[in-house]
């Protein structure tokens, strides 16, 4: 459950932004008015500079931050507010510059912060490139990244597992050198004058005559004559007030992130087994296994087709030496309807290279369908017909209909309906494909909450449905989960067969090397299982727009670690 829409992250970033760039100002203001000995006045330009080049380079980038663009200036810009926040930091401990412990405690936890944001956009980078840490010093960008994703699905759900949403600016921490006050040379002389005429006049004096008696009560009244406190302007007292507010904001949230980037160390160390180079895993022969991946080009489109034909030949070269025996096209009625030649198109040449075709029904895309504002009976219709349609026009060899009933369908539905109407309105669509096609093999996609024990979907179409097969969309974020026997034992019998519809890992997140290892834990613990016939993993190609970087390449074509795994598991077990 969401703490707070995603969307409203964007403050943090105006927050960020307003603050460093006015404490930018500051320091040169302070500068060139006078207010800092000319000694420091190179330390006040430096750091300002520091504050307001980093913060502009990361500003400037973030709409970029949902590309697969490289944010090299981005990460410019954090190497130069952490620089200047370990430099303040650092003279605050040596006395240099004003600082009380309070203080100190900030400056160490907005330096830790910017630590942390460095290094999540060092991950990023080796995500995105050829470019990986030695094994040995891999944690250092593993632990804030996945600490980073617990934090973001604590704010607003499990789509922070998926997708690094929320950027921070980190904020920076001024510089304040210690005030003297300077005495002029005149006064001084003045001064020492006029005390050592006073001195002369008081020895003449006390020769001559007595000292004349004074009234104790006006000494003291004089003594303690009230002083008046100026009282700072208004502008200063609301500038003091949103300064100290940011930072408490601030504080807080870098709390939270190090205690969550605590926690990511035991997800981290849980894949230790799977990147270890002393994991050697079992890979049987299987003739009655297939392997599949999910492609980008086609799937989910809406709007329009203009480049996915140079896509969709990349894509079709990387399958083609990945060794896949299927390729899963996730088809919306927009591209059913409005680019019906275009999907003849793909799918014929996939299966002029050999492919088998697995097509999965998703009705219409928002805004035609917005979440929570379609009846049950609209949505169950759009499918059937959409299901229909597919095996009449393209008689795929796998179809797989009604996505995640209590998952991903859910989401749209504003009557959802119980386990039963579910069950029979599955089992009614998956009849009539089997009358109309020998070939197509119907199947469902489920999700977690579909094997719910309270609501017990899967042992109901296991048991009571004509469907041919039934899988399991598995996201996993610990490597306990790698254990199916949960699943597999509610598999009693063969009256079906079971499936791994999806499964996939951020590279974005996890790191490299821990997409590859989970990827090839997973299929040891499939391939060494009669019960499960095929896997498909999701998906071929990231998708940021789509807030997807579970992909095996890149997009700009790198091909990750998990991407030769795959292959070389393929060839592995189909020689």
């Amino acid at each position: 459950m969401a703490l707070i829409n995603p969307e409203t992250s964007i403050i943090f970033i105006y927050l960020s932004f307003f603050y460093n760039s006015l404490l930018a100002i500051k320091l040169i203001y302070d500068t060139f008015a006078g207010k800092v000995e000319k000694n420091k006045v190179a330390w006040n330009l430096i750091s300002a500079c520091l504050i307001f080049a980093g913060t502009i380079l990361m500003f400037i980038w973030f709409p970029r931050a949902f590309t697969p663009v490289i944010g090299w200036d981005a990460f410019i810009g954090i190497i130069l507010l952490f620089v200047n926040n370990l430099a303040v930091t650092i003279l605050a401990f040596m006395n240099r510059i004003e600082a009380s412990k309070i203080a100190k405690a900030g400056n160490v936890l907005f330096t830790l912060l910017a630590l942390v944001t460095m290094m999540q956009y060092l991950h990023k980078i080796s995500a995105l490139t050829s470019f990986i840490l030695p094994r040995e010093l891999g944690w250092l960008t593993l632990i804030p990244s996945i600490g980073y994703a617990q934090f973001q699905a604590f704010l607003y759900g499990s789509i922070g597992y998926f997708y690094p949403t929320l950027i921070f600016i980190p904020i920076a921490v001024p510089i304040k050198f210690r005030k003297k006050v300077a005495i002029k040379k005149k006064d001084v002389v003045a001064e020492n004058s006029s005390k050592a005429r006073l001195n002369n006049g008081k020895s003449k004096s006390t020769s001559t005559q007595k000292k004349p008696k004074r009234d104790v009560f006006l000494d003291k009244v004089e003594r303690e004559k009230p002083v008046e406190i100026e009282r700072p302007p208004l502008f200063a007292s609301l500038r003091r007030f949103m300064d100290n507010a940011t930072k408490v904001i601030f504080a807080g949230l870098a709390i939270l992130i190090l205690v969550f980037a605590g926690l990511g160390i035991g997800t981290m160390t849980s894949y230790n087994p799977y990147t270890s180079a002393d994991y050697l895993p079992v890979f049987p022969d299987r003739d009655d296994f297939e392997f599949g991946v999910s492609l980008k080009s086609v799937s989910y489109q809406t709007v329009n087709l203009s480049d996915y034909e140079s896509l969709f030949l990349e894509e079709l070269d990387l399958i083609e030496d990945l060794g896949v025996t299927i390729a899963r096209l996730d088809v919306r009625m927009e591209l059913l309807n409005d680019f019906e030649a275009e999907l003849n198109q793909t799918i014929a040449s996939l299966r002029a290279n050999g492919f088998k075709i697995m097509l999965s029904t998703y009705g219409y895309a928002p805004p035609t369908w917005l979440f929570q504002s379609v009846s049950f009976l609209d949505y169950t219709q759009v499918i059937h017909n959409q299901s229909v349609k597919l095996v009449q026009y393209y008689e795929p060899d796998y179809l797989l209909i009604y996505p995640e009933p209590f998952g991903f369908s859910s989401a749209f539905i504003e009557d959802l309906q119980d386990t039963d109407t579910w069950v029979s309105v599955i089992d009614d669509t998956s009849n009539f494909i089997h009358s109309i096609s020998n070939v197509t093999e119907v199947g469902i996609n489920l999700s977690f909450n579909d094997f719910d024990p309270s609501i017990n979907l899967f042992q109901n179409l296991w048991e009571n449905s004509t469907l041919d097969f039934v899988g399991l969309d598995y996201y996993i974020i610990h490597a306990r989960e790698l254990d199916l026997s949960y699943y597999l034992d509610m598999v009693t019998s063969n009256t079906k067969d079971f499936w791994f519809t999806e499964f996939g890992l951020s590279a974005v997140i996890y790191g490299e090397r821990t997409q590859a290892g989970a990827l090839a834990g997973m299929l040891e613990n499939c391939l060494n299982s009669e019960k499960i016939k095929g896997f498909v993993y999701y998906s071929l190609l990231d998708d940021f727009y789509g807030a997807n970087t579970l992909g095996l390449v890149t997009e700009t074509g790198y091909r990750r670690m998990a991407f030769t795994k795959y292959k070389e598991i393929i060839a592995e077990v189909l020689g």
